[in-house]
């Protein structure tokens, strides 16, 4: 009796501690979920906690434009403890003077507003702590008349206010005495009646309410001490019951195969990352090189300047040679109806060449396995090189590029295709095999031409081409297809330089046109002012690790084409692991490429050979990215993925084994934690923005409405009479591009805002001979208005309208 007691006794107790651990750990959980005021985490990530937050609601209203529509009112605030705001909006100042007001929460002194004094524009919020009772925080002193800014605002009573202007943070204050009335939120004025807004301002959404009061936070601290120490004490009690037990655990989890289980986990994560990245905002790059790369079928047989202010070189002859690339880029973009089957052509384009790559290394290491002992089932294998794909290509922002469609995407797949003819070319013998050569040399010169028509770092690759042209065609008897292959390249090459110079000629522009030649340096230059040229390629070489930078998380990205957040601990980890891993990779092909090449096939006698390909890729991707400046996002993205590409071929074709290798398994546990937390930072930091509709600098692909954006197209090609087919010359922007590509010869109004000043522009319309203009409302400066007719968000101008601009005040 007494035994069966005891065990009662000790049952009632292990139960008891396990309900006190469960009801700490969900008091800890819900506290600390409270706890959390800061920016928009809670409300984005935890759902319960829109309810305890009872009347936290999110409005989205109608643009304001300055008398057409009365000023845009919000709503309130009944309980200014704790009060929330989340301010969204743009707004374009025609006029400066008079303190005109973008927004207020309360009027006059009492609320939080912003004011805008001639160039500089401010905040001015309601601060006990500090002299006067007001603190005004400046966003900027160079605010321009007729431009369009995006503001964020976020503020939390008695705690911060945080503003970004065109995703840059501009103001990060906190207080404990700020004090923001919220009694009338209004949009297009403040302060009083006479402070109304001038100007435009649009996409307004607005969330609002109370955060619970801040003792959550300083009972949670408390809670997490306590609960620690009695685990703690609990632990050391126990330690004669865990120490064996811990033992037999350590014993089962040597059978375990962790790489197995956490491949898994990366494919699981990695639909979330996909799913993710397809809601990326489509950015203004994806459309503008539509204009030059996609529409052969619609301009031939000339087409016009991606710069159609450049009337030097406005009609642009299409080369032969470009005729068969702009033909496949056509068939894969040049018919596109709306954003979402562009993002969805990136996935497929994308896919291709990822798994091909895929494909090719799986099939080499099961060859391998099959020539040597079977220490591996195939199907494990192959999931384990699932998981490396998913690991190196899942890195830091580097999903963001793979799906965007810029001329780099058909670039790198016709690099994969390139190495692959090469392999197979070089397992025919000079005898037969006639119709197999035929194709590969066909299949050569479609992905040479997709190269050099997609951007002009395609022409760093030519070393590339020339190795991987030599045993397709020197295994004839004859030299004449030898020479006649080579005379094709040359022409292919000249014909791609010269028409990619011509598209950076802008004589007339002379600012223009030095912004255009400011992305690269001339490599001429070496001959005729050769100081100039190795100055430029050191200062482009200390600038190297920006490739490393943009290829993490930041703050602030390249024309926030990401959501702009600060940096969390596990973000700023991230990053450290991800710099290293792309070293890594740098210095394996740096160090082992050249030595493995001399060891396998110097040594040997075959100098031309799978690993001189990948040298010569090396060295171009090297070069390339010497005489690119700028080094952006997607400059960091196209480097990276060269690397990736030798990487995959290097250990196919030398390493097939690897993957039974224990010590390369226990190397790829590291990779895959590493992917594991990359992905999480990247769709922590980016899927509810995106969700939400973030659109940076392009267009949101979770807010699109097709349909009614198809209608209001439809509508503002009627109201203006804008044939959609059949117009010549027509002015569009991303927005309304894909509804009128079929148009012969449109342009693009963003490189038409590049010409000086205003009577520039209206010269221009005057000169082109246009068939009118046809652009998102965002688009249209202020002073054309008047003439402007507005279907939804589509803004028109028809033709005649559009050469009379010179007339307008």
């Amino acid at each position: 009796m007494v035994i069966a007691a005891n065990e009662c006794a000790i049952m009632n107790a292990r139960f008891s501690m396990k309900m006190l651990t469960v009801v700490w750990l969900a008091a800890l959980a819900i506290l600390g979920a409270y706890s959390m005021d800061s920016h928009t985490w809670v409300g984005s990530h935890l759902p319960f906690m829109k309810v305890s937050v009872s009347n936290r609601d999110t409005v989205n209203v109608a643009s304001y434009i300055n008398g057409a529509t009365p000023v845009v009112s919000l709503g309130e605030i009944k309980n200014p403890e704790n009060a929330y705001i989340y301010l969204k909006l743009r707004f374009r100042a025609d006029s400066t003077e008079g303190y005109p007001n973008v927004f207020q929460t309360a009027p006059v002194n009492h609320g939080m507003r912003m004011e805008i004094s001639g160039s500089t524009a401010a905040i001015i919020v309601p601060d006990l702590l500090v002299p006067g009772g007001l603190k005004g925080l400046t966003l900027t002193t160079d605010l321009k008349r007729g431009q369009w800014y995006a503001l964020e605002v976020e503020a939390l009573n008695g705690s911060f206010a945080y503003v970004t202007l065109d995703g840059h943070l501009v103001a990060d204050y906190t207080s404990e005495g700020l004090s923001m009335g919220m009694s009338q939120l209004l949009v297009g004025g403040g302060f009083d009646e006479s402070r109304v807004f001038r100007g435009q301002i649009e996409n307004i959404s607005v969330t609002k309410g109370n955060f619970p009061n801040r003792v959550f936070l300083y009972t949670f601290y408390p809670v997490l001490l306590i609960g620690l120490l009695t685990l703690l004490a609990k632990l050391f009690l126990a330690k004669n019951e865990i120490i064996p037990k811990a033992k037999i655990l350590r014993e089962y989890l040597k059978r375990i195969d962790w790489v197995a289980y956490l491949s898994i986990a990366l494919i699981g994560i990695f639909i979330i990352t996909l799913f993710t990245a397809y809601f990326f905002p489509i950015y203004p790059d994806e459309i503008q090189v539509r204009f030059w790369l996609s529409r052969l079928a619609y301009d031939f047989p000339e087409k016009i300047s991606g710069a159609p202010a450049c009337f030097s070189s406005f009609f642009q002859p299409i080369s032969s040679t470009m005729y068969l690339p702009g033909l496949i880029n056509w068939a894969v973009h040049g018919r596109l109806e709306s954003p979402p089957a562009l993002r969805q052509v990136g996935f497929f384009v994308a896919f291709l060449w990822v798994a091909w790559m895929a494909y090719y290394l799986n099939a080499r290491a099961k060859k391998s396995l099959l020539q040597g002992k079977r220490q591996l089932s195939c199907a494990l294998q192959s999931l384990y090189i699932a998981g490396f794909i998913i690991a190196i290509f899942s890195t830091g922002v580097f999903p963001i590029f793979l799906i965007t469609n810029r001329g780099e995407q058909l670039i790198l797949l016709s690099v994969v295709l390139l190495i692959t003819i090469f392999l197979v070319s070089s397992q025919l013998s000079s005898k037969g095999h006639w119709w197999q050569k035929s194709g590969l040399i066909v299949l050569y010169f479609a992905a040479v031409s997709l190269v050099l028509y997609g951007h002009p770092k395609g022409l760093f690759l030519t070393p590339l081409f020339i190795i991987v042209g030599w045993p397709l065609f020197s295994h004839f008897k004859s030299r004449l297809p030898l020479v006649f292959a080579l005379a094709l390249l040359v022409l292919h090459i000249g014909q791609a330089f010269f028409a990619w110079k011509y598209a950076f000629q802008c004589s007339e522009m002379p600012q223009f046109e030095k912004d255009l030649k400011s992305y690269s340096f001339d490599p001429a230059s070496l001959l005729y002012d050769p100081r100039h040229f190795f100055d430029q390629a050191y200062h482009s070489l200390i600038r190297f690790t920006k490739y490393l930078h943009q290829l993490g998380f930041q703050e602030q990205t390249d024309a926030a084409y990401l959501p702009s957040q600060p940096l969390a601990r596990s973000a700023k980890f991230a990053n450290i692991l991800i710099k290293l891993n792309f070293a890594a990779v740098f210095f394996t092909l740096m160090i082992a490429l050249p030595l493995q090449y001399y060891r396998k096939d110097v040594v040997t006698g075959r100098f031309v050979s799978i690993n001189l390909v990948l040298l010569a890729l090396l060295g171009c991707a090297l070069i390339s990215a010497i005489f690119n400046l700028p080094k952006n996002w997607y400059d960091a993205g196209y480097l990276y993925a060269l690397f990736l590409i030798m990487l995959v071929f290097f250990i196919g074709e030398n390493f097939s084994g690897i993957f039974q290798k224990s010590a390369a398994r226990k190397f790829f546990l590291y990779l895959g934690s590493v992917a594991l937390l990359s992905q999480a930072v990247f769709i922590h930091r980016n899927l509810p923005a995106f969700l939400e509709g973030y659109t940076g600098p392009g267009i949101s692909i979770a807010k699109y409405d097709s349909i009614k954006a198809r209608d209001d197209l439809a509508a503002a090609s009627r109201a203006c009479n804008i044939d959609p087919v059949r117009s010549k010359k027509i002015v569009v922007d991303d927005y309304t591009y894909l509804y009128f590509q079929k148009s012969k010869w449109p342009m693009a109004i963003s490189y038409i805002w590049f010409l000086p000043d205003d009577k520039s522009i209206r010269q221009f319309f005057a000169k082109v001979d246009s068939d009118g203009l046809v652009v998102n409302c965002t688009a249209i400066l202020s002073p054309y208005m008047s003439v402007v007719k507005r279907e939804g968000n589509v803004c028109c101008i028809p033709k005649n309208e559009l050469k009379n601009l010179l007339s307008l005040p």
